[in-house]
């Protein structure tokens, strides 16, 4: 029991450190695209999916590799028992 709630606390660990800044760069992105939109009468719905995916893209490129290594070795010590 105590293993698994272990477990259960590194992988939310893991996703606070690295899911949570995502969300907050999409936030703040979505409210200043938002608000440029408005201020240039630009009605085109489109333009803010486009750049958040593209922002949530190069987020994972900047930290893609450091998120692997961390969920690899979560993967390894679920399956090695540690």
């Amino acid at each position: 029991m105590e293993y698994s709630i272990q477990l259960i606390q590194q992988s939310l660990f893991i996703l606070l450190i690295y899911i949570a800044p995502l969300f907050l760069i999409l936030l703040i992105a979505g409210i200043l695209i938002s608000i440029l939109q408005a201020m240039f009468q630009i009605h085109e719905g489109s333009i803010l999916y486009v750049s958040k995916l593209s922002i949530a893209i190069l987020y994972f490129f900047v930290v893609g590799r450091d998120f692997y290594n961390n969920l690899m070795s979560l993967i390894i010590n679920i399956f090695n028992g540690r």
